[in-house]
């Protein structure tokens, strides 16, 4: 019921996962315009907002195309891949990651003065199937120990945790069929590595 417009801002909102564990499988954006001149929009950008609060404010992209549509009026679709810039896990450790229920807003904008009725529709496919990979710390001064759990087919850190002194650690992970290991740093005198396994 909006009056057409060449940029729309969608108001924030903030999706709901009700498990507290999940691994994001996809994150998809549909993005339907209803085109009310004879222009063509040379240009089609869908915009995800990072917050203040991520290290914000600025926009990031969620679909991008050069050239969409031929000049005629009509009803045009953009589909787009987007896990890439959310974070995967709740405690994703890559920090250049948005969180996937924060709440925030929305842009849509069509080059070359297109005006349009805008749609969007976003989609997500997880699972929360947790496993959990542990260990024990060793040797330990009794200071705070930092602990990185890197998964052994690209090392890639995928968690981390802490615990003071010597003893049993354990975190969440979504997957028990790639070997994981931990890294136990407490100084520089104090560290260590565990063996390679699958979490359990």
């Amino acid at each position: 019921d909006g009056a057409a417009a060449v940029t729309r801002d969608i108001s924030a909102t903030a999706p709901i996962i009700p498990e507290a564990s999940y691994f994001l499988v996809g994150v998809g954006v549909h993005y339907a315009y209803q085109t009310n001149t004879t222009g063509g929009a040379a240009g089609v950008t869908v915009l995800a907002e990072k917050t203040s609060g991520e290290g914000g404010v600025e926009w990031l992209p969620a679909y991008a195309d050069l050239g969409y549509t031929d000049v005629e009026t009509g009803l045009r679709q953009c589909f787009a891949q987007s896990r890439n810039i959310f974070k995967r896990w709740p405690n994703d450790p890559d920090t250049d990651r948005l969180d996937i229920e924060t709440s925030r807003r929305w842009r849509c904008v069509l080059g070359n003065n297109c005006a349009s009725f805008d749609y969007l529709n976003f989609y997500i496919s997880y699972h929360s199937i947790t496993y959990t990979v542990g260990g024990n710390v060793t040797g330990s001064a009794g200071g705070t120990v930092n602990i990185d759990i890197v998964r052994d087919s690209d090392n890639e850190t995928v968690l981390t945790t802490s615990r003071s002194g010597n003893g049993a650690y354990s975190v969440t992970w979504y997957d028990n069929t790639v070997n994981m290991f931990g890294v136990a740093r407490e100084d520089a005198t104090h560290v260590g590595r565990s063996d390679n396994d699958a979490a359990t």
